[in-house]
């Protein structure tokens, strides 16, 4: 590569750096953006796998003299990206000895909309990634190097695949199979050499090892605790802990709509004429460079099958957000065979080259510029403004009971790592995540409810509780606002606290800009929480009069008339079994495309709670049957539906008619 190419290639990769680092958010995103900030600020372990390589470069990059905390992550990651357009640069290079090709498929990657919202976010996808990468461009180099060479090469490829699976291991094995047939033929020099080279893969395997003894410390954040024996670790790196890839209620229906969004989202992450370019690239390489091209391939096939095989979940916009990043290797791939693609019309038209160059690169201008609008989150704070109404509004010395991600990511993060209300305690419903003296890790089942229903009995006014707790008989959950306290008594008259119920009506009132469902949901839940606020309390006419711009947004949504609705039903008796049910069908009628599981089952509850009310057991007990089918566990009210419509029916069923004995009852 001569002196002007490796400017081009260094000024190139920096433009991109930029391009994330002035995109990025100095606020925590979504998602698992939390999680991992907190496990790389302590050290600690994130969830399984642990993804130790990752945790160390954050915890690393954290130590750098400018910016938040949350944008130093967001800076790994982006770090991550750019090192991986750079490699992808260089293994186009070495496959057509043109940097300018490179160059426009790195860029073309660098602007695609999955691969550029995991560089703004602190999560493991762009180092996968860069590290994949880095093994292509090692096992490319073995070709045509010398024996000595080619040993060096081998030890490296040991070492990166250690380091590899310390990341993000499913991913990276998946993907094995196209390096595996680059170092191939030099099996013999492998074999000769195999217990350097197992070596070299166990040192990459040390953060591991660095990852048990952290978990032995008193830190702050852990997933689960210590790992304290080997078939914990085993458990804990195989993902026994932490299984979200499948469903027991999903269906085939999930698994097409999920192939589908793929094969959608494959063409169109480098735009539909790029990805056109790339498959002739592909057809081109598997002419004129058929190993490599082949073992892209191979990496290709096998790790977006296996990904689309073993992946099997309710389809939704949350999971699929969730699992759209996972095929992240095969988009590179793609970006791959592109630069191989502008190659071959680079060397179809050579007296057009500067007119082709100028027309790609206007095209990845043009595609950057299109979506810029919705990657530009550098003055995106959402997730401070909820944090700060929620905390910093509580008495002293708190207690703060978490459930879901969102809040326990954002409340964990700004607490433990801003500082923000350090006199208060958080923990978790399920007792993860923070080591606290009140509820340290490791607890079963039972000693959690017992721990948490203690520190209720003790200090009554001082433990807020996020989400609904049900599971204390003698006392009942009533929301504030964001976060609420267990009473005495069932239904009191609302004490809300001003600063929740402000972050509530601005939330309800205003459309925030964040790409991605996570924040959707998010202001969903917000906005069903008040409406459900309203609908409990709206018999108390002074309730909401500071409120006036509320009420008539309860009906306008589905979140709206859900939370209503749902309020209505806990409000003590108050409300219209028909009214209720008209609410529902309502509801229903509206509810989104490819809605979460949970907002099915909340509208199929209401009506067949409304349904009971109105003597329809036979139908309150089909509407019941849906909701089980599509959520099966044991917190479903549908079990309790269910078991009284049964109940109603066999008691009409005994009714003794005059002269016809026993008589069933008509639906």
């Amino acid at each position: 590569m001569t002196k002007r190419q490796t400017g081009a290639l260094l000024l190139g990769c920096l433009a991109i750096g930029l391009l994330y680092g002035w995109t990025t958010a100095s606020a925590i995103l979504l998602e698992d953006d939390g999680y991992f900030i907190m496990a790389g600020f302590f050290a600690g372990a994130a969830h399984p796998p642990g993804y130790p390589t990752f945790i160390l470069l954050l915890n690393t990059v954290m130590h750098l003299p400018w910016g938040s905390m949350a944008w130093k992550a967001h800076f790994a990651s982006a770090l991550c990206a750019t090192v991986s357009c750079l490699l992808l640069t260089l293994c186009i290079h070495r496959i057509t000895r043109s940097i300018t090709a490179g160059l426009l498929a790195a860029a073309a990657l660098a602007v695609s909309p999955i691969f550029w919202s995991q560089a703004q976010i602190a999560d493991v996808y762009t180092l996968n990634v860069a590290i994949f990468l880095g093994l292509f461009y090692l096992g490319l180099q073995l070709e045509h190097a010398a024996p000595a060479i080619q040993v060096r090469l081998l030890y490296a490829i040991a070492l990166l695949t250690g380091i590899g699976l310390a990341n993000h291991w499913p991913l990276l094995v998946m993907a094995s199979p196209g390096i595996v047939w680059l170092v191939w033929p030099q099996w013999r020099i492998a074999l000769r050499h195999l217990f350097g080279l197992t070596v070299c893969l166990a040192i990459g395997l040390l953060p591991y090892l660095w990852m048990v003894w952290r978990t032995q410390q008193p830190i702050p954040f852990l997933f689960i605790g210590s790992i304290d024996s080997f078939e914990a670790f085993q458990r804990y790196v195989l993902r026994e802990y932490y299984s979200v890839d499948s469903s027991s209620t999903a269906t085939w229906d999930d698994r097409w709509l999920f192939i589908r969004f793929f094969l959608q989202s494959w063409t169109n992450q480098l735009t539909l004429p790029g990805w056109l370019l790339a498959m002739m690239g592909l057809a081109y390489g598997l002419r004129h460079h058929p190993r490599i091209t082949q073992a892209s391939l191979l990496s290709f096939l096998i790790s977006a099958g296996l990904l689309l095989s073993v992946i099997h979940f309710n389809y939704d916009h949350l999971w699929r957000d969730v699992f759209s990043v996972y095929p992240l290797i095969p988009y590179a791939l793609t970006a791959l065979w592109l630069g191989i693609g502008l190659h071959a019309v680079f060397q179809k038209f050579p007296t057009r080259r500067t007119v082709i160059l100028i027309t790609a690169t206007m095209a990845v201008i043009a595609a950057g510029t299109w979506r810029w609008p919705d990657h530009n989150l550098h003055h995106f704070d959402e997730t401070a403004r909820y944090a700060n109404a929620l905390l910093s509004p509580l008495p002293a010395n708190s207690i703060v009971v978490t459930e879901g991600d969102v809040n326990t990511a954002v409340l964990g993060y700004y607490h433990l790592v801003e500082g923000l209300r350090p006199d208060i305690t958080l923990v978790t419903r399920h007792g993860t995540l923070f080591n606290t003296t009140l509820l340290p890790l490791k607890l079963d089942r039972l000693a959690i409810q017992e721990r948490i229903q203690a520190l209720v009995e003790d200090r009554p006014e001082h433990v807020f509780f996020t989400n609904n707790y049900g599971r204390n008989p003698s006392r009942h959950w009533q929301n504030q606002g964001l976060a609420g306290t267990l009473k005495d008594a069932a239904d009191l008259p609302p004490a809300f606290i001003p600063e929740h119920m402000a972050y509530l009506e601005r939330l309800l009132l205003t459309e925030i800009h964040y790409p991605y469902y996570w924040w959707d949901m998010h202001q969903q839940t917000m906005r069903q929480r008040l409406c459900y606020l309203i609908g409990r309390y709206h018999r108390y006419p002074t309730a909401f009069s500071d409120y006036p711009a509320l009420l008539k947004h309860c009906g306008q949504s589905f979140e709206g008339l859900v939370g209503f609705s749902e309020g209505r039903l806990f409000s003590g008796g108050y409300f219209s079994p028909a009214a209720m049910l008209h609410n529902g069908q309502l509801a229903a009628s509206r509810l989104p495309p490819f809605a979460r599981r949970q907002q099915k089952v909340a509208v199929l509850n209401i009506q067949s709670y409304a349904l009971l009310g109105l003597g329809r057991y036979a139908e309150a007990k089909q509407l019941a049957e849906q909701s089980l089918l599509e959520q099966p566990g044991k917190s479903n009210a549908a079990h309790r539906y269910k078991q009284y419509a049964d109940e109603k029916r066999l008691e009409e069923s005994r009714r003794v008619v005059p002269g016809r004995g026993i008589e069933p009852p008509t639906y």
